[in-house]
């Protein structure tokens, strides 16, 4: 059973059991690596008041203020919110995203939540619940020219 198919309380079973966190801890710390480190995976949303100061701040700083490892701050973290802390990884270059966007097999799209900017101004969230579409075509259709306006808004 991989960690998809596990529920909630077993996840965090798995977290505070000593050879399961060992395991776990090398792989948090392997996955945050992949991802271009700490500094580059940023809490977008946390369930609890008590580590809310953390939203919108990179896992970088909340290990730095608990003085901990990256791995070990996620795992506390998790441990606290439970299943109510979400992230962002900004994992990928600029470079691949130009490429991937001039592809003719890619479509620009996003699954961000529909939010109000005045009721959920103090909290953070995911960048494509405001950000996707903005930033395609300001970026890389106006100041960029990696594709034009016709490719970028095409619907077929």
């Amino acid at each position: 059973m991989n960690e998809q198919e596990v529920g909630v309380t077993e996840r965090l079973r798995r977290l505070t059991d000593e050879q399961s966190k060992s395991r776990l801890r090398l792989e948090i710390m392997a996955a945050i690596e992949d991802r271009g480190g700490a500094t580059r995976i940023w809490i977008s949303a946390i369930g609890s008041g008590e580590n809310h100061v953390f939203s919108g701040k990179p896992l970088q700083q909340v290990a730095d203020t608990w003085n901990l490892t990256p791995e070990d701050a996620a795992i506390r973290l998790i441990r606290k919110e439970k299943d109510s802390v979400s992230a962002v990884f900004f994992s990928i270059s600029e470079d691949d995203m130009r490429a991937i966007l001039q592809s003719n097999h890619v479509a620009v799209c996003s699954d961000g939540f529909a939010l109000s900017a005045l009721i959920h101004k103090a909290e953070a969230t995911h960048p494509r619940s405001y950000g996707t579409f903005p930033r395609v075509l300001g970026r890389f259709v106006r100041y960029e020219s990696t594709l034009s306006l016709s490719k970028a808004v095409y619907i077929k």
